[in-house]
């Protein structure tokens, strides 16, 4: 963020500041953002922003679309022994209490999880390639966005084990070895009509907006993940407004 301030003339308009004038450099970018943390007031920001989208007539109707991604955070290389005092709920500091420096840098509160992806298929083959599992050590965004404007209403951020059982309109898997029943397939393909909403949220943040944890803890990955929807429903609102403006 330091460099594209001072590199880009749209984000010193944006953000007020003028031409050659001082600009924030990283530390006090991210002491900003811890004060936010301490405040707590990353939701209240969130909720700021929605009181508004109400009151400009951007009301959350026609149901709503709820789904979950993994993030990724920065891989943890723990012994087996820390790893279950991790499990066990033990803190970074009681776990390496002669190693300040390393415990400051331990995670305790995100988890490894098992991501399946399907192989890409070779150009022209028929054959259906059998899924893979990648441990994966991430956070887990969910949100909550209403089908009308798409606009993201809720959200929340847990550790990457944390099961989606509450998530409802799952596709169903292939049976392995048979053949995917046509009434299965039918149905995937009704789902995958509602889900591309929410799905495109999460490419758009993952892609064009780059949202990766490069923090510890959770309560940081929560004001990054919060503050990057919240950046996501500004640009909601624009694309809303410009194509109101040209109608």
């Amino acid at each position: 963020m330091e460099f594209l301030i001072r590199d880009r003339l749209s984000w010193l308009r944006f953000l007020g500041f003028d031409l050659g004038a001082p600009t924030p450099d990283r530390n006090t970018i991210w002491t900003f953002r811890e004060r936010l943390i301490r405040a707590g007031a990353t939701e209240e920001l969130f909720a700021t922003f929605d009181r508004e989208l109400h009151r400009s007539g951007y009301l959350a109707m026609g149901g709503q679309i709820v789904d979950a991604t993994l993030v990724s955070a920065p891989k943890q290389c723990n012994t087996d022994d820390e790893k279950q005092a991790i499990k066990t709920g033990r803190r970074a500091a009681e776990i390496r209490p002669d190693q300040p420096t390393k415990a400051a840098q331990t995670d305790t509160q995100a988890r490894w999880t098992v991501k399946t992806v399907r192989r890409r298929e070779p150009a022209g083959t028929q054959r259906r390639l059998p899924e893979i599992a990648i441990p994966v050590f991430d956070y887990k965004s969910r949100i909550a966005i209403d089908r009308a404007y798409g606009f993201i209403r809720r959200s929340a951020v847990t550790d990457a084990a944390c099961h989606d059982g509450r998530i409802s309109h799952i596709h169903r898997k292939q049976p392995p070895g048979r053949v995917m029943p046509k009434a299965t397939a039918r149905a995937n393909t009704r789902k995958s009509a509602v889900r591309t909403h929410i799905e495109h949220v999460f490419a758009h943040q993952k892609d064009r907006m780059g949202l990766v944890i490069r923090t510890i803890g959770l309560k940081r990955a929560e004001a990054k993940i919060g503050l990057a929807n919240l950046a996501y429903n500004f640009q909601r609102l624009i694309f809303h407004e410009r194509r109101t403006a040209m109608a």
